[in-house]
């Protein structure tokens, strides 16, 4: 019988999908040692992060859950099934463990609301037994860190990095005060227990060693369960961002609660996989997050006795490693398996970053891209070089166009002399 449940709740970006895959994945050895970690089947699919289980049964309108919507869940009948479904899965699960103690981890949970929180309160009890203790354990993270990989986290889910911004500002305001506030009105402030993301990722067995050392498991069991050091979903790359931004500015992912026919057969996950540098916000846009977060950041620090923060404007960014061969490589293998709209996005933007960053740029590195836009022009529907030219002027103005328009035919007709 179930008499303890570790509810993990996040927040997001704080290493969950890292603790997720590798708790799930060790889902067998945490049994023996009286844990038990439920994995859920959808479509065939292992799923180890458990959002998509609790997410869809308590959120009042399930058929507009993102995550539903991907898999084609939008009526009111396929949701409940579904949910019915995930249902029978748990209690499967529970009936043949033999322990007394299990884990949850949803990050999504944390943005349930008051009702729905008590509703899934309620259904825990009533899965398990009206005595079982429920701790609730939260990770924090510094305000600026985390607001970099929120914004990248909400480009991901198919917004553009503008849209991005604006959430991630309301959300800092009251990131921990507004989510703990509701916890202590369902479970109470006593089963609320805060660890730092910065210290769990230095755990000798990463995130979900940690983890397992908030809960109380023993040293000897976290070492024989034998946990690697390693984080998932790790943040996209500054050149991955600067694209998903852009098609996601010029087609939304989604339309009346639908994925957006415009793009079908667009596979994000590839564009995700961008080698390249750090993706770093702006030194003033992390001094507005470092402001605005403070009253909240310092909150939650006095009054669960963690060390505080501090801020410093300090970046390592460096703009003219971006685009560098590699990614112009990658990006030559995956361009032609991308929909026409989707390539011509991808070419435009990669001609106008030579703009951006021309003070910094090289001039060999403003020909190779230069190039990258000469060798895939055909997808743009550029018959001569002419209109190859004028169109390369629109980005990058009549002078840089002339310039490496020469030098590219140049370099086309070298090697020709040679023979």
């Amino acid at each position: 019988m179930i008499k303890t449940i570790y509810l993990h709740v996040g927040l997001h970006k704080t290493a969950t999908s890292s603790i997720q895959e590798t708790l799930g994945k060790a889902h067998a050895l945490l049994a023996h040692g009286g844990y038990l970690y439920p994995i859920f089947t959808k479509r065939d699919t292992i799923h180890y992060n458990h959002s998509e289980v609790f997410y869809s049964m308590f959120f009042p309108k399930p058929e507009a859950y993102h995550m539903n919507v991907l898999y084609g869940y939008t009526n009111t009948d396929a949701v409940n099934e579904l949910n019915r479904n995930y249902h029978n899965q748990l209690i499967r699960q529970m009936e043949d463990f033999q322990g007394d103690k299990m884990i949850l981890s949803a990050e999504d949970i944390s943005i349930l609301y008051l009702n729905p929180l008590r509703n899934l309160k309620n259904y825990l009890i009533t899965i398990t037994n009206p005595e079982v203790r429920i701790e609730v354990i939260l990770f924090c993270r510094h305000p600026v860190t985390w607001s970099s990989a929120h914004i990248q986290e909400l480009i991901k889910g198919g917004i553009n990095l503008e849209e991005a911004r604006k959430k991630n500002a309301i959300v800092i305001l009251e990131n921990y005060q507004k989510k703990i506030n509701t916890f202590s009105r369902v479970f109470t402030l006593e089963s609320i227990h805060v660890f730092r993301y910065e210290d769990a990722i230095q755990n000798q067995y990463g995130p979900a060693g940690a983890f397992l050392s908030c809960i109380g498991a023993d040293a000897s069991f976290i070492k024989k369960i034998n946990l690697r050091n390693e984080l998932h979903n790790v943040s996209l790359s500054y050149e991955a961002t600067i694209l998903l931004n852009s098609i996601y500015s010029k087609i939304p992912a989604f339309t009346d609660n639908q994925v957006n026919p415009d793009l079908n057969n667009f596979y994000p996950h590839i564009i995700h996989q961008i080698p390249g540098e750090k993706f770093y916000l702006e030194a003033f846009h992390n001094q507005e997050i470092w402001l605005r977060s403070q009253d909240d950041i310092n909150w939650i620090c006095e009054n669960f006795n963690l060390p505080a923060y501090t801020y410093s404007d300090k970046q390592n960014e460096n703009d003219g490693n971006k685009w560098s061969e590699e990614t112009l490589s990658y990006l030559q293998k995956i361009l032609p398996e991308q929909p026409p709209k989707i390539r011509k996005i991808i070419i435009n933007e990669i001609l106008a970053e030579t703009i951006r960053h021309k003070k910094c740029f090289t001039h060999r590195k403003k020909q190779s891209i230069f190039a990258f836009f000469m060798h895939h022009s055909a997808y743009l529907e550029l018959a001569s070089l002419y209109s190859k030219f004028r169109y390369s002027c629109k980005y990058l103005g009549s002078g840089l166009a002339f310039v490496f328009g020469l030098n590219y035919l140049i370099g086309k007709i070298k090697p020709g002399l040679k023979h």
